[in-house]
This record gives C-alpha cells, structure tokens and sequence, in this order.
C-alpha cells in the first residue's frame, strides 16, 4: 500500500474533506483517510487484519503511516499537509487505490420486502439465466432466507439443503451466484466487525425511506471487470461500532439469522481463528507490521473489543451448526 518512496503530490478526493489521494514518485497511489478520533483509524486497520485472517480477498489492502514533514517520505507535500490541515504525527490509514469501481446494490434475496431465497428460488434464477438445452448436473448449495415486511421479524420458511440442477448454469448465471456467496462473506464479516456504514445503514434507515434498499449499498463498491465485491470504509468496526450495539444489534441480527449459506473457506478460517484466539493473532500482526512511530501512537485492539469479537464469533458459528441441523432434518 505505502510505496517505500517518497510522497510526490497530495490531490483532493478519496471521500471527506481532509482526505487525500496519495501520488507517490514511483507512481503508485492509495488513498489517505485522516480522522480525529483514534479509534476509527483503529477500526480501519484491525478489520482489515481480521479480514485477511479470514482469507476474504474483498479488503483493499490497508496499512497504517504517521504524518512527518521532517521526514523525507513528506518532505516534498509540506505545502499540501498545511492545506489539508494534518497535524504532525497523527497517523493516517492508507489504502490501496482501485481503478474500475462502481455502485454495488443489494440483492433482492436481502431486501426486506417479503424477499426469500431457498432451494427453489435457486433453481428458478439458474434456470432463468441458463439456456434450456443444457443436460450436466450442477450442484448447489440452496438456503432459506426470508424477511418479513415488519422490519425486524425475521423467519425461516424453509430447510436448508443441497440440490441438483440438472442444467449447466451460464455465465451469467453463474456471475450471480458468486455475487450471493460474496454477500454471504460480506454478511459475516460486517456482524463480526459490527459495521454501522455499509448494510446496516440502509436497513436503519429503511424506517423512513422503503426505497433504501433498493439503492447501491453505503461503502460497497464492485471492480467492474473482475466483478469483485469490495468492502470500503471499514472505520466503524471492532470499536465504535461495538459500544453502539445496543441501537443496532438488532439490524446486525436480522442479517445473520436470516444467512444459511456460507462460504466454506470462510467458515474453515473461522473457526481456526477462535481456536488460536482471535485477538493474539490481530495484535501480532500488527505487533508485526506497524512501525515503532505508528504503534507509539495508536494503541493495539482492546481487551474489551476482543471480547466481543469472541462473542460474536461464536455466533456465526451457532448459526452455522444451526443451518446444518435445518439441512439434516430435511
């Protein structure tokens, strides 16, 4: 993320108003977001490290510099640091620069407007996206997922189960179905992290405004070639979303207990996690990577925020076993 080269030019963008785009001499570019409050730097940094423990790809690489006019890495931008009012030896989050991105919506399945998605629903998009003449079986891990129109009051209406389509599915078909995998991740990683920004956002809002949901989702962006999810803005999660769970636990709810198909690579990693201890395995990292100026200003994840990571991934895997028991009983 942070060229080993000297910071060439800050230009406007990347969002809020003392954001930047980085330019540096050997021409590589990632965006810098400074804040005010440490623990949105924080968030920013462990979510990525949590989401590069779980093997998800759909994180832009992060890493963590503090401002230093005196240093030769900024010797060059002292001018520009002034106008966008940093101050020395506050730390700012940098991330990767991506080219291509566009709006990402959210999938009719995770609307709340009487949206489901199980075994049947699974053969009605193949086959709709796939031509009619296709003989090889395929199989697909089909899921209940229903909302009520209350918000709120969630419910299974069918088990969970395997089932054989015996077409082949297209292209298109199959675009979509990676699509809803890649919300299955996106789902797990924004309960366990607790993010206000993205999902949630639009379902708390949904209160006051039904046509929410059908709106690209809040710091969720799609690279328009390789059709990859990427989850921006991560800077709410392991802490400040943490201490807002009473106002919005019930959003981060709904979303998993109405989720019965998971990535198995993400469940797998999950699990290794909460055995080895999820909080060593972050503050090691970053023990590992922050340089002695970073981690002299910005402390590591707190017991408290490890806790509640803890607890939280023991839910996605009680909902995982619970999904499991719907497909045996089926």
């Amino acid at each position: 993320v942070a060229s080993q080269t000297v910071v060439q030019h800050l230009e406007l963008g990347c969002g809020r108003m003392q954001n930047r785009l980085l330019i540096f001499r050997d021409g590589t570019r990632a965006c810098a977001r400074y804040r005010q409050n440490t623990d949105q730097i924080q968030g920013e940094l462990f979510s990525f490290y949590l989401g590069r423990l779980l093997n998800m790809t759909n994180l832009a690489p992060s890493a963590v510099l503090t401002v230093n006019v005196e240093s030769d890495k900024w010797s060059a931008v002292v001018r520009d640091i002034t106008q966008a009012q940093w101050k020395q030896q506050r730390p700012v989050v940098l991330t990767r620069w991506l080219p291509y991105l566009e709006p990402a919506g959210i999938p009719q399945p995770f609307q709340p407007i009487d949206r489901h998605l199980n075994k049947h629903d699974v053969w009605n998009i193949t086959l709709a996206l796939t031509a009619s003449d296709a003989t090889v079986q395929t199989p697909l891990v089909a899921y209940a997922l229903h909302f009520d129109n209350k918000l709120g009051q969630a419910k299974h209406n069918d088990a969970v189960s395997s089932v054989d389509i015996p077409i082949t599915p297209t292209s298109l078909a199959l675009e979509h179905l990676v699509e809803l995998a890649q919300w299955s991740d996106l789902i797990v990683f924004d309960y366990l992290i607790a993010n206000l920004d993205r999902v949630v956002n639009n379902l708390y809002n949904y209160q006051w405004n039904a046509e929410i949901m059908a709106a690209p989702a809040h710091n969720l962006a799609r690279q328009s070639k390789s059709q990859l999810l990427l989850f921006l803005d991560n800077e709410s999660g392991l802490l400040h979303g943490y201490r807002l769970l009473k106002k919005y636990e019930a959003y981060h709810g709904l979303l998993l207990n109405n989720l019965c198909v998971f990535r198995e690579p993400t469940i797998r990693a999950l699990r290794q996690l909460r055995e080895a201890g999820a909080g060593r395995k972050l503050r090691e990292i970053f023990e590992r990577t922050a340089s002695d100026e970073v981690r002299d200003v910005l402390p590591t994840l707190p017991d408290k925020s490890v806790k509640i990571l803890n607890d939280r991934i023991d839910r996605v895997l009680q909902q995982v076993d619970k999904c499991k028991q719907l497909m045996s009983d089926s």
